[in-house]
């Protein structure tokens, strides 16, 4: 079966079941689940509109012309399109699943995870979001469990990731958020920033990480002095966190007994 007869094939099975995943359209047309999302973008850039809503992919709007658009074979030149195309509710159930799943992040992205990485990281979310808040209070623009601003993501995308030495930290972001490997880097628009960064906890957790690493001093041992730390590197000092809080959030949500399980998680 030739690529556009499989594009054609995927229209139609969309059109007959909304309710299809990325993993039931693969196993329908023989192809991977990489494929799958690369067939996506291509309807996209044909004229298809396609979006993933409650569990399944669905047709939103129709192209004849595909053949004269599509280009399954070709590089995906516009990624912040492709991203449109991909489910990202991918929520943390609990803050042990939240803490588990960050250790996991950290160790795909940095190929390790520290004790007190881990624990700045726990710091972090609970100061910025009581392991719950995905949005703002009050209106702002912040989003995520860890509170990050989309400005801030597209500001570590343009300029910290976009330097060709830290294409392997962009590469490995990808994996961990889009679940694809060897993508084209691509800087996302801050709108789909701010939705991946509310919907999805991995990508939140790995901008963090992220944020705290442009930082060239090492992440301190002591509770008072990643207060201090966390106040100059991620809330500055324009924003509502202070040490005070760090440390009393720290103590009020059992940060040190979540550090020491997700150790003993690491070390099984």
């Amino acid at each position: 079966m030739t690529k556009s007869e499989k594009l054609f094939q995927m229209v139609e099975f969309i059109r007959e079941d909304p309710r299809l995943t990325a993993a039931d359209l693969a196993r329908l047309c023989d192809v991977s689940e990489r494929g799958v999302y690369r067939y996506l973008y291509t309807l996209s850039k044909a004229g298809f509109s396609i979006r993933f809503q409650n569990g399944g992919y669905k047709l939103l709007k129709e192209c004849g012309d595909i053949l004269a658009k599509a280009d399954p074979e070709g590089a995906m030149s516009d990624m912040s399109e492709l991203v449109e195309l991909i489910p990202i509710a991918r929520h943390a159930e609990n803050r042990k699943d939240l803490v588990l799943w960050m250790a996991d992040v950290f160790e795909e992205l940095l190929g390790h995870a520290t004790r007190d990485e881990v624990a700045l990281g726990i710091g972090t979310i609970a100061t910025e979001s009581g392991f719950a808040l995905r949005i703002q209070v009050g209106g702002g623009p912040a989003r995520g469990i860890v509170q990050m601003e989309p400005d801030t993501a597209y500001d570590i995308f343009e300029n910290f990731l976009r330097a060709r030495k830290r294409r392997v930290l962009f590469h490995r972001l990808t994996k961990v958020w889009l679940e694809l490997e060897s993508v084209p880097f691509f800087v996302p628009s801050r709108e789909e920033l701010g939705r991946h960064l509310r919907f999805s906890d991995p990508f939140a957790l790995a901008m963090m990480r992220l944020k705290y690493l442009r930082d060239p001093e090492p992440i301190p041992v002591e509770l008072s002095d990643q207060a201090r730390y966390y106040k100059r590197i991620y809330n500055t000092a324009g924003g509502q966190g202070s040490v005070a809080k760090f440390i009393r959030d720290w103590r009020s949500y059992g940060c040190g007994d979540l550090v020491d399980m997700c150790m003993s998680y690491m070390r099984v």
